[in-house]
């Protein structure tokens, strides 16, 4: 469940950036609208946060089947692990929802054409006209959360292998 998981993230997450980068190399046009724009963003960070999600949900795997090997199959549970994997879905799409609509509810005085092939937060930033001392208050804190929390979870599971 999880390595399917991981493979279509995986596979997902080169489909996000790669049509419009190709697009580009073989057109005139070489911008994006913002909707463009803000939807590949929210695919982006979606695909990003579930991948991060997922390989920390896969050191915990790693973790109870070296630790607790007797106790694996009660532990991990096709439930439980679908169950995890479900939550990771839901807290990487709320995560991305999140930063999509402080992203399209900023005003931009600008023209709404970036002209990149991939829309990253910080150039969306720039382009707005808003004040977003708030915003970058909020994205460094909740961001600091959705990156810090699974590599803290990776690190404690390997650290517990190792120590075991």
């Amino acid at each position: 469940l999880f390595l399917w998981n991981l493979s279509f993230v995986d596979i997902c997450f080169t489909s996000v950036t790669v049509p419009k980068l190709l697009i580009n190399i073989f057109s005139q046009k070489k911008s994006i609208q913002f909707i463009g724009c803000v939807t590949q963003f929210f695919f982006f960070l979606l695909i990003g946060n579930m991948e991060s999600f997922l390989l920390s949900v896969m050191a915990y795997d790693r973790y109870v089947a070296i630790c607790n090997p007797l106790h694996y199959t009660t532990v991990m549970s096709w439930n439980f692990c679908t169950a995890i994997v479900l939550l990771a879905w839901l807290i990487s799409a709320l995560h991305s929802l999140i930063y999509s609509v402080i992203v399209s509810s900023l005003f931009y005085c600008r023209s709404n054409i970036i002209h990149q092939f991939f829309c990253n937060l910080p150039s969306l930033l720039q382009l707005s006209c808003s004040d977003i001392t708030k915003y970058q208050i909020f994205i460094s804190t909740e961001g600091s959360l959705v990156v810090i929390g699974p590599f803290i979870l990776i690190v404690v599971s390997y650290a517990l292998i190792a120590f075991t």
